[in-house]
């Protein structure tokens, strides 16, 4: 669960709030080589926003509801994009439709944009593509289980598990556009406290277990 910073809880919890925004990261990624990718980031709103440094383009689109079944198929979301301008169009057929790609989806809070912490923040695989003159149509599932990293937490002293300038690093400044999330650079950018590598078991560090 996410501990939502006091002031986007306050925002949340009001009668009258700011508009929260979807957006999506959508990376398209060449099936014959992993390197080859193309990332795309949309909003839905009626203007372009900018988060976390990030520039995402006003664009049309819809996320249906989750369906579940009762012969236990895996959940999925129904994800329309505009293709009135054929934006997205060459973009997908460069990419084999896009399959295997992956698209991040995150909610955010209109007046709190400077926010490092989202309200939500999923990421899905596409798992199926069409298109037509009006929309195109992505079915997103869950990762691939089989491509989970295994085991989940690794307990490093000197690496720090949490991405640049997600919640958990804390990292908001312009200053710094890349980390590599060693502790000299994670006290560097101030963020010392947020360091999410485990000091304690360095060589010769006091360990306690419980």
């Amino acid at each position: 669960m996410i501990n939502l910073p006091l002031s986007l809880a306050l925002e949340k919890n009001k009668m009258s709030q700011s508009p929260w925004l979807i957006l999506l990261h959508i990376e398209l990624v060449n099936p014959q080589d992993e390197e080859d990718t193309e990332d795309i980031y949309i909003v839905q709103n009626t203007e372009n926003i900018t988060y976390q440094g990030q520039e995402y383009t006003a664009f049309p689109f819809e996320i249906s509801a989750t369906k579940n079944t009762m012969q236990g198929d895996l959940s999925s979301l129904k994800l329309k994009v505009s293709n009135v301008t054929r934006t997205l169009q060459s973009s997908l057929q460069a990419y084999r439709g896009g399959l295997g790609s992956t698209v991040r989806m995150t909610v955010v809070n209109a007046a709190h944009l400077g926010t490092a912490c989202p309200e939500l923040e999923e990421t899905y695989i596409i798992t199926d593509c069409s298109s037509d003159a009006q929309w195109v149509d992505f079915t997103l599932g869950g990762p691939n289980p089989l491509r989970q990293k295994f085991p989940k937490d690794i307990y490093n002293p000197y690496h720090c598990n949490w991405r640049f300038k997600s919640c958990e690093c804390g990292y908001t400044g312009t200053t710094y556009t890349e980390c590599n999330r060693s502790y000299s650079d994670c006290v560097e950018r101030g963020q010392a406290l947020n360091f999410g590598g485990f000091l304690g078991l360095r060589s010769g560090a006091l360990r306690v277990v419980g």
